[in-house]
């Protein structure tokens, strides 16, 4: 029931935000040399549509969560400030927590969720620092990548003749650090 009411959200709000948010995305996976492209339900061999429903809303807050992690990475970069970004990874966070995934994808959303957790972290630590450069040897930077070759790896396992290989792709690697 959750899903639907996801679902139902995102479809009144998507014409306006749509064009807006899409740019942006696409803007954030550029910085990351990686091509933003939404999941297309239609091209997915998913075999229900609480599944392509469920990919569609999950890849759209990995979408949003990448997006953040360039606008913190760049801010940090130059020396700004960035005030709203603990309650951008809350709202994040509530989102993809509040999804309702079929069976089969558990274990691909916990995976997911515990990236962007780690990233909130590792930014707070950051922040404790004085935004110093990003430090690879952080266990946590390794710990997310382990996590997003685990996710994409039972996504691939999971639908292996999926038109959207590239989409489960680009938008995992928009939330590797390595």
């Amino acid at each position: 029931m959750r899903i639907a009411w996801a679902v139902a959200i995102v479809m009144v709000f998507t014409p306006a935000l749509s064009r807006a948010n899409e740019a942006a995305y696409a803007q954030a996976f550029a910085t990351l040399q990686k091509t933003y492209t939404p999941y297309d339900m239609d091209a997915a061999t998913a075999k229900t549509a609480e599944e392509k429903r469920f990919l569609s809303l999950l890849f759209l807050e990995v979408a949003r969560a990448a997006t953040l992690r360039v606008k913190l990475q760049e801010a940090m970069e130059q020396g700004r400030n960035v005030t709203d970004w603990e309650s951008a990874y809350a709202q994040i966070l509530h989102a993809m927590r509040s999804l309702q995934p079929p069976e089969n994808l558990r274990a691909v959303q916990t995976l997911i969720v515990k990236v962007v957790e780690k990233h909130e972290q590792i930014f707070l630590t950051w922040r404790s620092e004085g935004w110093k450069k990003l430090d690879v040897e952080d266990t946590r930077v390794g710990e997310t990548h382990h996590q997003l070759l685990a996710a994409y790896t039972m996504l691939i396992g999971i639908y292996p003749q999926d038109k959207n290989q590239r989409v489960f792709y680009d938008h995992l690697c928009t939330l590797d650090f390595i």
